[in-house]
């Protein structure tokens, strides 16, 4: 066999091992970044705001919500261990209110309804 060979499969083997070290320090990183802040929209209709929540591959298990003073607060993570974070406003006008989440196949749906007085 030339020592050409040789030195091309060290070669090969080296850059091999440097992408598997690269691969799982990226992948560790990726588990340390916390709080990733999803993509969503809002809407208000008749007597409703709806916030629409999109979060890839969601464990809809770790869904979080929390109604805190004038702001709703939402966590999730993803089927990779992703964790997402996000703090919703609640308009004024909504003094008192109840809230429904709904999972869907591709979004979480977070109603907030004004109650009844």
């Amino acid at each position: 066999m030339p020592a050409t060979w040789d030195l091309y499969e060290l070669f090969k083997r080296l850059m091999r091992e440097q992408e598997e070290e690269m691969n799982k320090f990226f992948e560790e990183m990726q588990r340390t970044v916390e709080g990733l802040t999803p993509l969503y929209t809002v809407y208000e209709q008749g007597e409703a705001i709806y916030y629409i929540v999109d979060v890839p591959f969601v464990d809809y298990s770790t869904v979080y919500v929390k109604a805190e003073s004038r702001s709703l607060l939402f966590s999730c993570q993803d089927k990779k261990g992703r964790k997402y974070s996000l703090r919703l406003p609640i308009p004024e006008k909504y003094d008192k209110y109840d809230i429904k989440v709904e999972n869907n196949k591709s979004f979480i749906r977070i109603i907030i309804k004004k109650a009844e007085s």
